[in-house]
C-alpha cells in the first residue's frame, strides 16, 4: 500500500514537473517568453528615449570611430548621431532623421533624402522597442528549425510585418534574441544587461551587403534611457538645436 502512495506520488511529480518546465512549442509562446525575459512592459512603456555609446565602422577597407547617440520619441520621431569628430581627427558629423513616415540623413548639416531612408529608420524606431515591437506588431509568426548562433542554441522565428520579413533568433538558455536578420543585413545582440526595468544588448554587430560591398557596423551602448522631451530639449547645443527645427 505505502509502496503504491509513493508511486503515485512521485508519477503526479513527474507530470507537475514536465508541464511546468514544458519548453513552449509554438512561435507566439516563445515570443511573448522572449518579451518577459527582456523586462515585459518596460520594453515599450517610455516616450523618449536616448541611447549614448561608440560606433566603428568598417566600409571598403575604410574605418572609423565616433560617439553615437540615438533619440527616439513616440510615435514617430528619432534621430540618430555620429559624431567623428570625436576621435582621430574626423570631420563629418551624420545624423539620420525620421519624421511621421518620412526620413533623410545630414552630413555636415547637408541634406539627403531618398525613400529608402523612410523605411529604413522606421526600423530603427521600431527596434528601440526590442523583441516587443515583433509581439505586438507582426502579422505572421512561424517557428522554423533550430540554428545556432556562436555557439547557442536558438529558436528561428520568422516575423512578418506589412509584407515584410524578418529571423529572429531567441537563445533557448535566456529567451534573449541574440539575432536579426532581413533583407541584406544582420544584426548580433550580446553583451546583456538592464537598464531601468528592461534588459538591453550592450553590443550590436551589424553586416550589411551593398551589392559588392560589404559594410559592418559596431555599436557599444554605454547607457539606455527614457526621459522628457522637455529634459532633452534643455539639454541641447547648437547643433541638435538645428536638427530638432528640421523636424
Amino acid at each position: 500500500m505505502k509502496r503504491n502512495v509513493v508511486l503515485y506520488i512521485f508519477c503526479c511529480y513527474l507530470i507537475f514537473f514536465n508541464v511546468c518546465s514544458k519548453a513552449p512549442q509554438s512561435a507566439r509562446e516563445i515570443i511573448n517568453r522572449s518579451v518577459e525575459k527582456h523586462g515585459g512592459k518596460a520594453l515599450t512603456n517610455w516616450k523618449t528615449m536616448v541611447v549614448k555609446g561608440e560606433v566603428f565602422q568598417e566600409d571598403v577597407g575604410r574605418k572609423y570611430r565616433g560617439e553615437y547617440i540615438k533619440y527616439a520619441q513616440k510615435p514617430d520621431k528619432l534621430r540618430v548621431e555620429r559624431d567623428l569628430t570625436k576621435f582621430e581627427r574626423g570631420r563629418l558629423f551624420y545624423s539620420y532623421i525620421y519624421n511621421n513616415g518620412k526620413g533623410w540623413m545630414l552630413i555636415n548639416l547637408i541634406p539627403y533624402y531618398g525613400k529608402q531612408y523612410g523605411k529604413l529608420f522606421k526600423r530603427w524606431l521600431n527596434q528601440c522597442n526590442g523583441i516587443a515591437y515583433y509581439a505586438n506588431s507582426a502579422d505572421t509568426l512561424i517557428l522554423k528549425p533550430d540554428k545556432k548562433v556562436k555557439g547557442e542554441k536558438a529558436y528561428v522565428i520568422s516575423a512578418i510585418t506589412d509584407n515584410d520579413t524578418t529571423n529572429l533568433y531567441i537563445n533557448k538558455k535566456d529567451y534573449y534574441l541574440i539575432q536579426e536578420e532581413y533583407g541584406k543585413t544582420k544584426r548580433i545582440y550580446s553583451g546583456f544587461k538592464r537598464f531601468g526595468n528592461a534588459i538591453y544588448p550592450t553590443y550590436i554587430d551589424e553586416i550589411t551587403k551593398i551589392g559588392p560591398r560589404t559594410v559592418k557596423v559596431n555599436f557599444i551602448y554605454h547607457s539606455i534611457e527614457s526621459v522628457s522631451y522637455t529634459h532633452l530639449r534643455a539639454h541641447e547645443t547648437s547643433l541638435h538645436l538645428v536638427c530638432r527645427l528640421l523636424l
